[in-house]
């Protein structure tokens, strides 16, 4: 019977084992990127109104809220800092998206932005979704 053995560089005794390992984790937070003022992104300027958040937040349940704080804290928060003050990623404080329409945050979010790590996420969130994230960060994003 054969067992299998890990090659020498992976191995726990090996002084040649690599520093860095590449997880799951790590590999999302190498995907992640640029969040803002991205080339190609237009920017419109309409602007936000309070009874708009309100009734577009509406059509977002307080389970799926929460699943999209978990979201942000986590899989944004991977690169963008898990308090959102930057890492890999640019900051996506309040006093930092203040410029920014919802509109073209959320378009990046959905789009991804190109040649950049900033992936899109129009497969996992849907437009109101990211609409409502985009809301929040100008907001300031709920813990």
């Amino acid at each position: 019977m054969r067992i299998f053995r890990l090659p020498p560089i992976l191995s726990r005794r090996s002084s040649l084992r690599p520093a860095f390992v590449l997880t799951p984790l790590v590999a999302l937070a190498l995907v992640g990127g640029l969040l803002l003022f991205a080339p190609g992104v237009q920017m419109s300027a309409a602007s936000d109104s309070e009874a708009g958040d309100d009734a577009a937040g509406a059509e977002i349940n307080s389970g799926r809220r929460v699943e999209l704080v978990y979201l942000v804290r986590q899989d944004c928060g991977s690169c963008h800092g898990m308090t959102l003050k930057g890492g890999l990623g640019k900051a996506l404080l309040p006093e930092n998206v203040r410029d920014t329409p919802v509109e073209a945050l959320a378009s990046i979010i959905l789009d991804g932005v190109p040649d950049t790590p900033m992936p899109p996420w129009r497969g996992l969130l849907s437009e109101a979704e990211a609409n409502w994230i985009a809301r929040q960060l100008k907001k300031g994003f709920p813990q």
